[in-house]
Order: C-alpha cells, then structure tokens, then sequence
C-alpha cells in the first residue's frame, strides 16, 4: 500500500503536515531527529490494517510542517502540537508512539494533558528522570553539547553528518540506499536546518523559572499505559536507563530491548518492533 499524501491542518498560526491512513481510533506516530514522517511509512498501513487511523506528523520546523511562527522549538510547545493536532482531527483522546525527538513529545503530551492520552509508546528514549548525566551517556550523547555550538552543527550535518548520525547510532544497521536522502534534502534549507537544531539549542532555557511547573509534571511518575522499546546496540543510549524505567510508571508498563537493532530500531527490524506497537495500540485505542 502507497504512503499517502500529506494533509495539512493550520495549528496555532503555523501548518503541520501529516500523514494519515485508515479510519477509527486515533494512533499518532511521531518522528525524531534526524528524520521525517517517512519513518513511519511502514507502520501506517499495518495500523490501518488493525482497524486504526495512523496519522503521522512532521514536527514542527520540518518541511513540509511550516517552521514555528513564535520561535519555540522547546519540549513544552512540541507536546502542545500533539494536543492541538488531534483536536483539529477531532479527537478527544489517541494512542501516541514517539521515536527520539518524537518520544519527548509524547513525554510532554502526556504530562501536560494525561487525561486526552489513551496509552503510549516510546523508542530510544526513557522516561526524562530516568536520564542520569554519567560520563557514559554523556559520551555517547555528546551531540547534545555538540548541537549548542553556534555554527558548527550546521556545517558539519551539511558534510556527510547526517549520515554519520545514522552509521553511529545505529552500528550494526545496513542502511538502505536513499534512507537519508529526504532529511540530507530538508537540511540544504538553512531554516529548517537551524529549526531542527533549536531542538537542542532551546534546551538550556527550559531550565528557567518559566518552565518550572513543565518540569515537575514531566518528571512526576506516569499513570497511562506504556510500552518502551531500544535498541540493545543503540550508539546513543544506555540500556540500564531502560531497565531502570518501571519505577517511573503507575499504570500498565512493559519495556522491551531489542536485540540487534540501534537507535533507529523501528527501521532496522521492522518485523519484530511494528507488530508490538500495532498490538499495543490496537488494545488501548478509544
């Protein structure tokens, strides 16, 4: 089945794009960095399949997704998009499954609005108070600093980086010819570039006073049913992060590592990690 073309619907003064197939309960599946809503293009059908509508969108600041009319790219405005795009599918409540950047939109959605989220589904990410600062993960997330420079990234991803990204995160992962071409395409915009670096780059002000309240509902424990899956080989997290996340969790919780497959593990064993999210979904959707 084809992937269909993009609708796009007008959310707090700027248009996101997105992807949708099938008819019923709402899953919505969220890209991360450095990627697209064509991550999920094999995901989409088999939801449809299910009796789901899956609906894919393009974060904001990624084309076809118009770049953000404030300037805020912070974790707290990317969630808002989540909550806003399904009441402009008219939906009170949906599935989410997040991968990367898209999990910490799935993370602000949940607790900012846990109430409109039936269940959730993360990949690569675990939850936020799970993330300790060891000289480890910071070695192995040094992108995080690296990203904060003000001209280098920009440089760098425009040289070979993103394919680097993916040959790092993901080392034990053939990559298929023509993978990274739509985002290597994207990035030659310098807007939407610096748009998916302010990802990164808006990080240090969400430690101020005006993201207080933000924080404490994101770190506080989850009470929506969720399933967290990584990649055992994955070049840009730690697996004990992962076995340490059921005490972040109240309600239904299942965390599942992936053996073989990296950071883009959705991708790279598509066979094993879609039927758990499609099965997932398929029990919480309403």
């Amino acid at each position: 089945m084809a992937f269909p073309p993009h609708d796009v619907v007008d959310i707090a003064g700027h248009p996101i794009a997105y992807h949708s197939m099938g008819d019923g309960p709402l899953v919505i599946c969220l890209h991360g960095f450095p990627d697209t809503a064509h991550t999920w293009d094999a995901l989409l059908p088999q939801l449809a399949a299910a009796g789901l509508r899956g609906v894919a969108p393009y974060l904001r600041g990624y084309a076809p997704t118009g770049l953000a009319v404030d300037g805020d790219y912070s974790q707290r405005a990317i969630g808002q998009d989540v909550i806003d795009l399904m009441d402009a599918l008219g939906a009170d409540k949906a599935v989410l499954v997040g991968h990367d950047w898209g999990t910490s939109a799935v993370h602000s959605a949940v607790a900012q609005y846990p109430e409109r989220i039936a269940a959730m589904a993360t990949l690569a990410i675990p939850h936020p108070r799970m993330i300790k600062p060891t000289p480890k993960l910071m070695w192995k997330a040094r992108h995080f600093l690296a990203w904060l420079l003000p001209w280098y990234p920009e440089w760098w991803l425009r040289n070979g980086g993103v394919d680097r990204i993916y040959r790092r995160w993901s080392p034990t992962w053939d990559v298929p010819p023509g993978e990274t071409a739509q985002i290597i395409a994207d990035f030659a915009d310098p807007a939407r570039l610096k748009a998916a670096l302010r990802y990164y780059r808006s990080m240090p002000q969400q430690g101020g006073r005006a993201f207080k309240p933000f924080r404490k509902a994101l770190f506080a424990t989850i009470d929506v049913p969720a399933l967290c899956l990584y990649g055992e080989d994955d070049g840009a997290a730690l697996p004990a992060a992962f076995a340490a996340t059921t005490a972040a969790y109240s309600s239904e919780y299942r965390v599942m590592g992936i053996a073989g497959a990296g950071h883009f593990l959705h991708r790279e064993r598509p066979d094993e990690v879609l039927p758990l999210l499609v099965d997932f979904a398929r029990k919480h959707a309403r």
